[in-house]
């Protein structure tokens, strides 16, 4: 058996493509820096790129946010909202400040702020001095007998906290809600704290008394039975009543027309008739 030396021809591999000077950067972007190399993040040493993602994502100031918060939502609140949202958010950050923690975005969690709510239900009540002085606290508790902040005030002084953690979740500032978690029945009360209290209306009584101590003829009388009759037949705001002007009330369409109401609103109020007998008299 004739043996034949088979020659077989191996196809030539094509040649190898040369690197583009696009793809070597590429490729350097995507391989790992080595230890004492130059990182691809602009030039950097890896510790220095390292530094300078932790500048980057350094956590922003809970005092700037608030800031940034009130001047977004601000034109809506009344002067006594802001005034009082301003003293919330102050008192949270004092209280900050006095216990060590620091005062960023990180410190609206929900263990930091359950601890200013136990913070706040050991503060006391202020009563009897004036709330505006440096050592209010100090001078009532130096008087001995006095009681702790209300769990409705308390829950007063976290809506405005809600309502900021609620932006800045809204903004993707905030991953999670510390508040939402407080929706719940059995941690409800370690943010927002409440109690049920009977409702302040006066009584009947009340009014009929009010009505005898201006039973006069004298124009004190008349005008505080103006005032006392405004004030059972339309039910305002003790505020809006003693804002009102004469050109306030229509006689001719018998309307009473609230410029100030609660909120800032106008409001028209029909005239009662017994309100427009003591006007009139």
């Amino acid at each position: 058996m004739a043996l034949y030396n088979v020659m077989r021809t191996v196809p030539d591999s094509p040649p190898k493509r040369q690197p583009s000077p696009q793809s070597e950067r590429r490729e350097a972007t995507l391989r790992p820096a080595r230890s004492g190399r130059a990182s691809p993040i602009a030039g950097l040493t890896p510790v220095a790129a390292t530094r300078e993602s932790a500048v980057v994502a350094a956590p922003r100031s809970l005092e700037s946010l608030v800031e940034e918060f009130t001047a977004t939502w601000g034109i809506a609140w009344g002067r006594v909202t802001r005034r009082k949202h301003a003293d919330d958010f102050a008192r949270f950050l004092d209280w900050l400040d006095a216990t060590g923690r620091t005062a960023t975005i990180e410190a609206l969690t929900f263990p930091t702020l359950a601890a200013y709510v136990t913070h706040l239900r050991e503060r006391p009540r202020i009563s009897g001095v004036w709330r505006g002085g440096a050592d209010t606290v100090e001078r009532v508790t130096a008087r001995g007998s006095h009681g702790t902040l209300s769990p409705n005030t308390i829950n007063a002084y976290m809506r405005p906290l809600r309502s900021l953690t609620g932006w800045l979740v809204d903004e993707g500032l905030v991953a999670a809600d510390p508040f939402r978690r407080a929706r719940r029945a059995a941690v409800r009360g370690a943010l927002l704290p409440v109690e049920e209290t009977p409702a302040k209306a006066a009584t009947l009584e009340d009014l009929r008394t009010l009505e005898r101590g201006c039973q006069g003829m004298s124009p004190l009388d008349l005008r505080d039975r103006a005032i006392v009759s405004i004030l059972i037949t339309s039910a305002a705001r003790n505020s809006s009543v003693r804002l009102l002007r004469v050109e306030d009330v229509d006689f001719e369409r018998s309307i009473i027309r609230f410029r100030r109401a609660k909120g800032g609103k106008t409001l028209e109020v029909s005239l009662h008739a017994d309100a427009r007998a003591s006007l009139l008299a």
